[in-house]
């Protein structure tokens, strides 16, 4: 019993060391049975430590006892996991609907304390969020238009985590291209970075998507963009020559990393064929064709 108050005093002091040690001794000696209703609050109230390793052993441990518990032991977590989804800290609201996505069950639950997650101040903890959330995109019809309100009206952040979901639902999800295109004038320009580079991921060819591509390679005020633009344009690799002449002027640019993407694009386009050889290859070919036919 002095051990416990002793690991329960630890828990609350300010050194992370000492908190991750104390939660680590509760939980070994919990083990091989249904942890006491005092450490599954400790447990869930640390998936908002200020340290990572605190909270990510909190989680960690909570996830293996719903996936290995007993059936009270699964109940009881479950429990706890489902009023944490609306803890005013939303590191504790986010990571329990991550634990509580890897169960199976309702997920409409889990939308919004995960969509909270994308404020967080580690992008480790977004990126987990907007995963959890990609995940869920194949059960829950109505999480693009969450996602596209998000990607318009959110904080830069939220904007930003929003497209990375976006881009990474599954094709049935009909997202197209509109999100993406509309973040390329975002005023944040880490927003556009993720607009671009998302585009280029997409490998959508449309009239649209190129000429916006090529706005922001010729236009856009941040050489990032300019880069990330370049970049894009190389991995959707169209056979416009308007590509090909704009990425060759983008070679003579000040910024040797946005020359190095204008290169690296260029390698990856098309040989471009001029239309004289093209017409003169078509009509070669014809030409065969009927020599062919005459033979027979």
């Amino acid at each position: 019993m002095e051990a416990e108050n002793s690991h329960s005093q630890d828990l609350r002091s300010g050194d992370a060391i000492l908190r991750r040690r104390a939660l680590g001794n509760l939980v070994r000696d919990a083990e091989g049975g249904c942890p006491p209703a005092a450490l599954m609050r400790a447990c869930v109230c640390r998936l908002g430590d200020e340290e990572r390793a605190v909270r990510r052993f909190a989680r960690d441990s909570l996830a293996a006892w719903l996936a290995e518990g007993n059936g009270p032991t699964r109940r009881a977590i479950r429990g706890r996991l489902k009023e944490a989804l609306g803890h005013r800290n939303p590191n504790v609201a986010s990571s329990a609907a991550q634990i509580l996505a890897r169960d199976g069950g309702s997920r409409s639950q889990l939308i919004e304390p995960l969509l909270r997650g994308f404020s967080l101040d580690e992008e480790e903890e977004r990126r987990a969020a907007a995963e959890t959330l990609t995940r869920l995109a194949h059960s829950q019809a109505r999480l693009a238009a969450r996602l596209r309100t998000l990607a318009r009206r959110g904080t830069p952040v939220e904007r930003r985590m929003a497209l990375y979901c976006l881009r990474d639902l599954p094709r049935s999800a009909s997202v197209g291209a509109d999100p993406f295109l509309r973040a390329l004038t975002d005023p944040d320009p880490i927003v556009r970075s993720t607009a671009a580079s998302s585009l280029g991921r997409l490998g959508q060819r449309s009239r649209l998507v190129l000429d916006a591509l090529l706005r922001a390679l010729k236009q856009d005020p941040s050489i990032l963009i300019r880069r990330v633009a370049a970049v894009a344009l190389g991995q959707i690799a169209p056979s416009r020559r308007d590509v090909r002449t704009s990425l060759e002027e983008t070679m003579e640019a000040e910024d040797p990393d946005l020359r190095r993407a204008a290169r690296h694009a260029l390698a990856r386009l098309a040989p471009a064929v001029p239309r004289r050889r093209a017409r003169t290859t078509r009509a070669a070919a014809a030409s065969r064709r009927k020599a062919r036919a005459r033979s027979r």
